[in-house]
């Protein structure tokens, strides 16, 4: 398919972890004059996070960067080794970031983002003005079973956990930091709802599976929704770094240091076909309980994805 010329497009893709927003997000980098730009409030509720935990803040209350740079620079130290990459202080105020999406002079901006860091009202006054909402959508199973392995394996790579409580104690319900796990997808579907009523009356839904099964398909209704051009470029990549580096993220090498998030992205070429819903009996019960604490809120939002 040729590419349909397009004058400005700019996008928010809101989502839940381990939905496939990264695979997505790669795909459009391949779109000349795209500015990609991954998580900036999410990595800013990290910061909200830390700095609650330090007795110092509330995640509901954002701060400003001037005058309070000694709470964001701590905050950057502990996210960095989580993270095990160097996070910029100066990118982590929710302010900072709705100013810095506001100014940008791209001819397409797309940011993926997660709808648990605008939980609130006080949080959603900071969504940037003058862009397309969209949300993306994967079934709650699959979701928090890729979840629970994902932070397993990074807890255990930064020394936080045993393999053997991983394997055997582990349990996504009671984390000690950040937002109870059932929020990502409720906050997410709360936050929906909040856009479809005060911002975007028809916000773009996709499920992560449709687009894996058929992104020949899907991504170009997508693209149609939401401004950007389609061609069939889209549909694969090469297995190469370089790419990623012209993501904005709160730090520059979070990419490169993120191989237990993204190590599978990074080799990829193209979608891969979607996984099979596991069996009840397949899942632990951290994620076999929240998965069913959220599926009536995923069901909703899936009856209006593009098909």
């Amino acid at each position: 398919m040729e590419v349909t010329e397009m004058s400005s497009a700019r996008i928010f893709l809101w989502c839940a972890p381990r939905t496939t927003s990264n695979v997505f997000a790669k795909s459009l980098t391949a779109i000349p004059g795209i500015e990609v730009w991954i998580e900036p409030f999410q990595f800013a509720q990290h910061a909200l996070n830390e700095i609650q935990e330090n007795g110092e803040g509330s995640i509901d209350r954002p701060i400003q960067y001037r005058g309070n740079e000694a709470l964001f620079q701590k905050a950057a130290s502990g996210m960095s080794r989580f993270f095990g990459s160097e996070i910029i202080p100066g990118r982590l105020p929710y302010d900072a970031v709705k100013r810095s999406l506001e100014k940008s002079s791209s001819k397409y901006v797309f940011v993926k983002d997660m709808g648990i860091a605008m939980h609130s009202d006080s949080l959603r006054e900071y969504i940037p003005a003058g862009f397309k909402h969209a949300f993306l959508i994967r079934h709650p199973t699959l979701a928090y079973r890729s979840f629970r392995n994902l932070l397993c394996r990074q807890l255990t790579a930064v020394g936080e956990i045993s393999q053997a409580d991983a394997d055997s104690k582990f349990d996504i319900r009671y984390l000690e930091k950040g937002p109870k796990v059932a929020d990502f997808f409720l906050k997410n579907h709360e936050l929906w709802k909040y856009i479809r009523d005060n911002v975007d009356p028809n916000p773009v839904v996709v499920d992560s599976s449709d687009l894996l099964a058929n992104p020949a398909k899907i991504l170009p209704k997508f693209c149609d929704a939401v401004g950007l051009p389609y061609s069939d470029s889209l549909l694969s990549w090469d297995s190469s770094p370089e790419s990623y580096r012209s993501w904005i993220l709160a730090g520059d090498r979070v990419m490169e240091q993120a191989e237990n998030f993204v190590g599978t992205l990074i080799k990829s070429t193209g979608f891969s076909p979607p996984s099979e819903l596991p069996l009840r009996d397949e899942l632990t019960d951290d994620v076999a309980a929240v998965s069913d604490s959220v599926m009536s809120a995923y069901e909703e939002m899936y009856a209006t994805r593009i098909m």
